[in-house]
């Protein structure tokens, strides 16, 4: 996703970013447009986040070049005085909104890239701007003398109806307009200023007092006054500033622009009324300046002329249900826009105990929480999806989970990201229990010896792992059985040194003669040793020891040459202690991909994971362990190693059990894949590529074809998974971003746990208070240019 920052001549940092609505299918039948409306008002509701300067807007413009029809976008700004706060509170909406929009499970929404959001936003220089408003009215409020100070005129808001599906008939209408149009509706959420309730005060009661009188009684236009005031006093604190407007490259034909105001909304009763929307052109310089700003910012601020009345904005202030009856998402796909297959149901018996993964049937009144126990969850787990789809995010569901249930376990981040969010959501009272290893820090502070051992049967078992690791890492078509020999032989040798050896000590076995002397006097194995004189240091012409010894040492100096590496994986003692881990520690790990390269990434996460299978096998924490320890890995391709198949088909007995998560699963080697695929009782499959939609298609069948798979939603997955008593349900649509509802959407919020149906973006509720009495002030403008 692509963060759009500009900085005003204030100082203040803007953050805008967007997410387009590129699949859609037909809402269910039968729904009534009141219905409709109050389904989307708890998502607007969602969206007043306290302490948060936010604003949203959905965006419909008629068709682009190249594009087969007109587009929908919801562009977010968040804003701060701080710039790296801006950003940081900018991702974190980001995350919360992905999972609101993860419940419509029947849209598909794609957060836009720096290329396409330029596309959408940049480079747009409307010749004219038509602002569409409620129609209002200013009229004389006759209740006899007015004290000096007080309020003569009264305004009233026209009623309005909101049209069953307005923007699916603004995207026809705009699909058939030859000129550049884009239609803006913002939101913000903002609250009274004083002096906007001390007007709305003295309006309720003059209009008591008119109406009072029994000539008024049948004044349709006085009650609808009074209406329009109490409407304002149940608004409660915290209302939405709301703005519509529509800009065109072009001059808009009248005709063209009325249709787009009456798609929006209809006249209300009573018939003395207009009601509806008002579409204006927008004439003035000075005023044509401001709503210029406003569409290119999603600002709120008033021309001058409306800017120093204390009834200026209130006619663009709404409730969330009146909101949503414009602000509401289309009931069918737009011209040109694919259709996204409907959800398919859940058929097994849920879980009532476990860990969470999500809710399936998406945003249905009926939407069912599917958990995975202990027991299906030790079969393992595996997700696979392309890069941005929420696999990140799920892992850290099920890691927030397993963590406050006092279960160990590993997390292995190549990047970071996912573990600097892992640490923030570790629970007050298992801080205690955290072992933190950052591999992008200068000093890691801590080492582990791969080579280090007890026993001497310890000895073969490291061997074959290292040989493992090492074929991994490197082309093995380039290694004979000579290689092979001498790399098993040196490493059999290099150990014989009673006070440790370390990895260090191996590449110096080839290069140091000496030191090689020592290490084959000191092995008591006549074999090994009978095997490297007379068999690896005999060997000639390319096999010779002078044309073996660079390559290998070429090999290990891509580690042993960085010093931070050097530290890690050099020190004869380890400070890591593995045993201590797999019996109820957390042991979060950065591998920090970008700073350390992947192969060095690649070569210590397989360490961290051979480590950990060791520690998992030892008879000794068997009756010491804390639960079932369960590894997390991301991107698990690039730690794919015979351990790790190990793990997936053998760990379970040991009480070690994986969840994984990966891109792409032709990286992986063939008998890896059918490890993964044989033995993960769990499977999950976001938007994939096609070769893995094509791949995975049989385990999906007939649910899902191929064509579904690649056009899967953000936060949505086809799950086919372990349900109570161990059997498999069919498979079944599973909306996974649930799991982040647990979790701040916002930094200084409480998230709240609830329902899809519920509350789609996690948020905390504003708390009531009573309306300040300060003298009036603008002040509360300069939130969201009001």
């Amino acid at each position: 996703m692509h963060f759009n920052l500009k900085t005003d001549a204030a100082g203040n940092t803007d953050v805008f970013f967007c997410f387009e609505l590129t699949g859609a299918a037909p809402e269910e039948s039968g729904r009534s447009v009141a219905e409709a409306v109050r389904h989307m008002a708890r998502f607007v509701s969602s969206l007043c986040v306290p302490e948060l300067d936010a604003a949203f807007e959905l965006v419909v413009q008629s068709r682009l070049e190249g594009e087969p029809g007109p587009t929908l976008a919801l562009r977010i700004r968040v804003s701060h005085h701080c710039g790296a706060a801006a950003l940081a509170k900018a991702q974190e909406t980001a995350r919360a909104v992905t999972v609101g929009l993860a419940l419509w499970e029947r849209l598909r929404w794609l957060p836009a890239d720096e290329r396409r959001y330029g596309t959408l936003f940049k480079n747009f220089y409307p010749a004219e701007i038509r602002e569409i408003g409620r129609s209002t009215e200013l009229f004389e409020v006759e209740t006899g003398p007015v004290s000096p100070g007080g309020v003569r005129y009264g305004f009233c808001v026209y009623p309005f109806l909101p049209q069953p599906d307005p923007l699916s008939r603004v995207l026809r209408i705009l699909n058939g307009l030859p000129t550049r149009i884009r239609l803006s509706i913002a939101l913000a959420p903002v609250r009274f200023l004083s002096r906007e309730l001390s007007f709305l005060r003295n309006q309720r009661e003059a209009f008591s007092a008119a109406l009072s009188g029994e000539e008024l009684v049948d004044n349709p236009q006085m009650k609808a006054a009074m209406a329009t005031v109490l409407r304002m006093e149940r608004m409660g604190e915290m209302p939405f500033a709301m703005r519509i407007c529509a800009a065109s490259l072009s001059p808009l034909a009248g005709v063209s622009a009325k249709s787009l105001a009456c798609a929006l909304a209809a006249p209300a009763l009573p018939e003395a009324c207009a009601g509806g929307f008002d579409m204006r052109l927008v004439e003035d310089e000075e005023e044509k300046k401001v709503a210029l700003q406003n569409l290119d910012r999603v600002r709120f601020c008033l021309p001058p002329f409306l800017a120093g009345v204390p009834w200026g904005r209130l006619p663009a202030l709404v409730s969330p249900e009146e909101a949503a009856g414009f602000f509401r998402f289309p009931a069918v796909p737009g011209p040109g826009m694919a259709t996204v297959r409907r959800a398919v149901p859940f058929s097994g018996l849920p879980e009532a105990t476990g860990s969470r993964i999500g809710f399936a049937a998406g945003v249905a009144e009926g939407a069912v929480e599917i958990r995975l126990s202990q027991e299906s969850r030790s079969r393992h787990l595996c997700c696979v999806g392309q890069t941005g789809v929420g696999k990140s995010s799920f892992l850290l569901s099920l890691i927030a989970q397993d963590m406050s249930a006092g279960h160990p376990l590993c997390l292995l981040d190549p990047h970071g990201d996912l573990y600097h969010r892992a640490l923030a959501a570790v629970p007050p009272w298992r801080r205690k229990d955290v072992i933190a290893l950052d591999c992008s820090k200068n000093e890691p502070g801590f080492s582990f010896n791969l080579l280090e051992h007890s026993r001497e049967r310890e000895i073969y078992k490291i061997v074959e792992s290292f040989l493992e690791i090492f074929n991994q890492l490197f082309d093995r078509n380039t290694m004979g059985p000579i290689f092979e020999m001498a790399f098993r032989c040196s490493l059999h040798l290099v150990m014989c040194d009673p006070e440790g050896a370390t990895l260090a000590d191996f590449m110096r076995f080839y290069y140091d003669r000496d030191y090689r002397r020592q290490c084959i006097s000191r092995c008591k194995d006549p074999v090994i040793s009978g095997s490297w004189e007379k068999i690896v240091a005999t060997a000639g012409g390319e096999l010779s020891l002078n044309n073996l010894s660079p390559y290998i040492v070429s090999k290990l100096s891509s580690f042993i040459f960085n010093r931070k590496i050097r530290k890690i994986v050099s020190c004869r003692q380890s400070t890591v202690d593995f045993n201590e881990i797999i019996r109820g520690k957390i042991l979060l790990v950065n591998l920090a991909k970008n700073s350390m390269g992947n192969l060095t990434a690649s070569f210590l996460g397989m360490l961290f994971i051979q480590k950990l299978l060791w520690a998992a096998m030892d008879p000794r924490n068997a009756k010491r362990r804390g639960g079932n320890f369960c590894l997390y890995v991301d991107e698990f391709h690039a730690l794919a190693t015979p351990s790790a198949a190990e793990i997936l088909g053998e760990a379970r007995k040991f009480g070690l059990s994986a969840v994984v998560a990966t891109q792409v699963l032709s990286s992986l080697s063939p008998g890896m894949l059918l490890s993964l695929l044989g033995n993960a009782g769990n499977l999950l499959a976001m938007r994939l590529g096609p070769a893995d939609a094509v791949l995975l298609a049989p385990y999906f069948a007939p649910e899902f074809s191929p064509a579904e798979l690649v056009s899967l939603g953000v936060g949505t997955a086809a799950a086919s998974i372990l349900s109570a008593g161990g059997n498999k349900p069919g498979p079944f649509l599973l909306s996974t971003a649930n799991g982040l509802a647990e979790y701040p959407a916002v930094p200084g919020t409480k998230a709240e746990s609830a329902s899809p149906a519920s509350t789609p973006l996690p948020r905390q509720a504003p708390r009531r208070r009573r309306a300040r009495r300060e003298p009036a002030s603008d002040e509360g403008l300069k939130k969201n240019g009001l």
